[in-house]
Parts: C-alpha cells; structure tokens; sequence
C-alpha cells in the first residue's frame, strides 16, 4: 500500500515535471526567435551606420580639400596683394618722376631766367635713367628744346627773354651720349636730335660721342630718322674720323640711297654750316664729293648734295665759283625737289651771279 503510494506519488511528479519543461522550452524558444529578430534588426542598424560612417568621411575629406583649395586661394591672394602693393610702390614713384618733369617742363615754357633752365636739366638727366622709355624719351627731348635754343656761343631766347644757358647745355652732353645707347629707339632718336640741337650752337665740343654716333649711322637695323640725324650730328663734331665716314658712304655707290643721302646732308655742317662756329674744319676736299654727287643715280642724294654746297660755301667763299656753277647746272635736273634746293642754294650763296641764276628758276 505504501509502496503504490510512493510510485503514485512519483508518477504525478513526473507528469507534473515534463508539464513545466515544455512551457520552459517554449518559452525559451520564443525568447530565442526574439533576440534573433532583435539581431537583425541590430545588423540593419550598424549597415546603415557604416554607410552613414563613410558618407561623413567622405563630406569630410571633401570639406578638407576645399580648405587645402581656400587656403591655397588666400596664399594667391596674399602674393597678388603683395605684387599690388609694389606696383602701388612703383607707380608712386613714378609719380613724382612725373611731376618733377612738369615743373622741369613748365621752367622752360616760362623761363625768364638762367636759373630756371639750370634747375630743370638736372631733373630732366636724371629722367634719361628712368625705367619707363617714355619719360626717358619726353627727357631727351627736353633737353633737345634746351640746345635747340641756343644761339651764338650758348645765348637762347627762351619765352620773351634772351638768355644765357650755356652751363645746362654743358652739363647735360655726358647723359645725352649715354642715351645714345638706350634700349629705346625713341630715345636713341630724341638724344640724337638733341646733340645735333646743342652741335649747331658750338656750345661744346661733341666729339666723345663720335664712336656711338658712328655705330648707330651704320646699323642697319636702326631707325632710319636716327641714322639721318647720327649724319647731321656727326658732320657737326668736326672731326676727321667722321668727315671720312661720311664721304665714304657718299660715293659708295654700292649703298643703299638713304645712306648716301644722309651723308650728303651731313657734309654740308661739317664747316659748322649756317653758322660757322670757330674750330670745325676746313671743307675744301668736300666740295668736289658733293659736286660729284650731284649727278648721283638717287634724287634725294643729288637734292641733299645741292643744299650742303649752297651751306659750304656761304661760309666759305674761296669755294664759291665752283659751287655755283655746279649748281646752275642743277637748275636743270630732273627732279623738282633737287632743282628747289639748286636754287635755295644760290640764293644762301648771295654772290650776283648766284642771285640771278635763282631768280630766273621757274616751277
């Protein structure tokens, strides 16, 4: 009895135990379906957080390149700031250069004395070393207005007042040679024409700028005007050497007519031309290379020619029965232009036989 008790007992505890067991493992097993639903959910989670991970990385990296860009943009800036802020510097400068040549300039236009003219020159050599070929140019020119008022001995008649500009003429040569070597070519024209200006007066002797003025006279590549004026200047120096250029080029036939032409022009102020300044050279063996050339092949040879011998010899009369029977013949040239200066010619010559044969010249 006691015994089926016991085992009735256990039974019912078995049952009543596997009972249990199965709501634990349902349980169990939802918990299970559960947390792996949860899984999922987490891994979504962390993809999506990756992909938003890199998206970030790569606005930040964008974000670091534009700043690398900025940056570069500001050192730009900064340079082109810089680069302004020394072009600021230069064009202040030249400013001033700018304003002390115009009241340089205006010195000139109203001087009524020496001193104005002496003031100015100084400002105006300085002006020939500017950066700016321009002002270097405008400068020389300036200068030119200097020489090219002086007259007789160094007396110019400057606005209403005649005066004395010697010294400023003296002290400006030096720099108008050195310009003779500028890189410009409207410097090298304006210092040319400026020395031939202060030749004409026989204020000062030019003969150091022989050696430039013979080289810029036979560069080809050189402005023609500048050549021209070299061979004015050049028969204006007095000196020997140049002389002998010039009557060379005149009678090579093998050059071209603009050279020749040039140095016929020159010729005729190496006795100092209108103005037979003391100390240029004697001109007798040039009359006869002029004569010759007045049957030169080129008309502007001939023309040039015929006013050089008209110059010659009314400074010098022992030359003047040869001049002007070369000359009458010229009157009956071809060419217009050289039958003109033929009898512009015999009137500077002024003897009697010279003025009738150019008042009898019909155009």
């Amino acid at each position: 009895m006691k015994y089926s008790n016991y085992l009735l007992i256990l039974t019912l505890v078995f049952f009543w135990a596997c009972e249990d067991n199965t709501e634990l493992i349902d349980k169990l097993t939802n918990d299970n379906s559960k947390f792996q639903t949860e899984i999922t959910d987490l891994t979504v989670v962390v993809t999506d957080l990756k992909n938003n991970l890199n998206e970030l990385e790569t606005e930040r990296n964008k974000l670091k390149k534009d700043i690398e860009i900025l940056q570069e943009d500001q050192n730009n800036v900064i340079e082109e700031r810089n680069k302004l802020k020394k072009e600021i510097v230069e064009l202040d400068s030249e400013i001033i250069d700018v304003k002390e040549l115009i009241v340089a300039y205006a010195s000139l236009v109203q001087a009524d004395a020496p001193e104005s003219v002496w003031a100015a020159v100084p400002i105006l050599m300085e002006a020939l070393e500017n950066e700016k070929a321009s002002i270097r140019a405008n400068a020389a020119g300036a200068l030119g207005f200097i020489g090219g008022g002086l007259m007789g001995g160094g007396n110019g008649f400057l606005g209403e007042e005649f005066i004395d500009v010697t010294p400023a003429v003296v002290q400006a040569v030096p720099a108008l040679i050195e310009a003779l070597k500028d890189r410009d070519e409207t410097v090298r024209l304006n210092s040319t024409i400026a020395l031939e200006q202060i030749g004409l007066t026989g204020a000062h002797s030019l003969k150091s700028a022989v050696p430039v003025l013979i080289k810029l006279f036979q560069d080809q590549d050189e402005n023609k005007k500048t050549r021209a004026h070299a061979a004015v200047t050049l028969g204006l120096t007095g000196v020997e050497d140049a002389e002998s250029l010039l009557i060379q080029s005149l009678q090579n036939q093998d050059s071209e007519g603009f050279i020749r032409a040039s140095a016929a022009r020159g010729l005729g102020f190496v006795g100092g031309g209108f103005f037979g300044f003391p100390g240029f050279r004697e001109v007798g063996n040039i009359v006869p290379v002029l004569i010759e050339s007045l049957r030169d092949k080129d008309s502007e040879v001939r023309a040039n020619s015929a006013i050089s011998l008209g110059m010659i010899a009314m400074m010098d009369p022992s030359e003047v029965d040869n001049v002007v029977f070369a000359l009458i013949e010229a009157l009956e040239d071809g060419n217009g232009k050289v039958r003109f200066n033929a009898m512009e010619a015999l009137w500077m010559i002024g003897t009697p036989e010279a003025i009738e044969a150019a008042e009898q010249v019909e155009f």
